[in-house]
Parts: structure tokens; C-alpha cells; sequence
């Protein structure tokens, strides 16, 4: 692997990310947008303790989707300094 092009590699690993990314965050959707319309429906009919959890629910959808943004974000950073040539000495 040490002999393939760094440009390559670069551009393996950014697409390697964001696929992995894409998969976890298409859960996310899926789950903050049932918990928004059991909330939207459904809360006149539910106890506080039961919003309350759909609260939590997503607030830690949200939470999660930043972190994967942030990883994304390293992610790229880390790419696109693997594709710049080394400084010469």
C-alpha cells in the first residue's frame, strides 16, 4: 500500500467516509422523522415523561448527526492533506 499513489489513497479514503457516513446517518433520518410525527400526532395523548423522551430521542439524533458531520469534516481535512505533495527540504 506504501507505493500506491497518495492521491489515490486520498480519494479511496474520502469515498470509504463518506459512504460510511451516508449509512449511518440514513437511521437518523428515519428515526427523527417518525419520533417528529409521533410528537406532531400524538402529544396531546402522551404523558410529559413520554414527550420527554421523545424530546431526548431527538436530541440525540441530533447529536449524533453533528458528531458524524464533524468526522466528516476531519475526514476531508485528512484527505485533502494526504493529496498535497510533501514540502521540499
Amino acid at each position: 500500500m506504501a507505493d500506491q499513489d497518495p492521491k489515490r489513497l486520498a480519494e479511496a479514503f474520502r469515498q470509504e467516509m463518506y459512504d460510511s457516513i451516508h449509512e449511518l446517518k440514513s437511521p437518523l433520518v428515519s428515526i427523527r422523522g417518525f419520533t417528529e410525527i409521533l410528537i406532531e400526532r400524538a402529544a396531546d395523548r402522551l404523558s410529559e415523561a413520554e414527550l420527554g423522551y421523545l424530546e431526548r430521542i431527538t436530541k440525540n439524533v441530533d447529536r449524533l448527526s453533528d458528531l458524524l458531520e464533524s468526522i466528516r469534516l476531519a475526514g476531508q481535512a485528512m484527505a485533502e492533506t494526504a493529496e498535497k505533495p510533501p514540502a521540499k527540504k
